[in-house]
């Protein structure tokens, strides 16, 4: 049974942030959650397993033990903003000016 679109959307919207690889890891091990909880269902057969399949709670389940790789310190997106104050930049004076009416009209808006 293929998954609904609904199912995919919701996946989707989940996964932002997982580096394919990332993703390949949370397909297995959200594979092994399903593997997992039909072990230990006794009301679970065989054609109404291969009917439900894997979970978006199997999903769930599997993002709490795989974390994004661009979540993890020291790795891809994190950024680290420096607070430096305007004082401490030297020269172009007209260029500064001009960023801080800017910032300073982003933060009325």
């Amino acid at each position: 049974m293929s998954p609904s679109r609904c199912l995919v959307g919701r996946i989707a919207d989940s996964c932002v942030g997982y580096s394919w690889a990332d993703l390949e890891h949370l397909i297995r091990e959200a594979a092994l959650v399903y593997m997992k909880r039909l072990a230990h269902d006794e009301q679970e057969t065989p054609a109404t397993a291969s009917a439900t399949g894997i979970s978006f709670d199997d999903f769930v389940a599997a993002m709490r033990m795989i974390a994004p790789s661009s979540k993890r310190s020291g790795h891809g997106d994190v950024i680290e903003v420096p607070n430096t104050p305007w004082d401490a930049i030297g020269g172009l004076a007209d260029v500064k000016a001009v960023r801080q009416r800017r910032a300073s009209n982003l933060r009325k808006a």
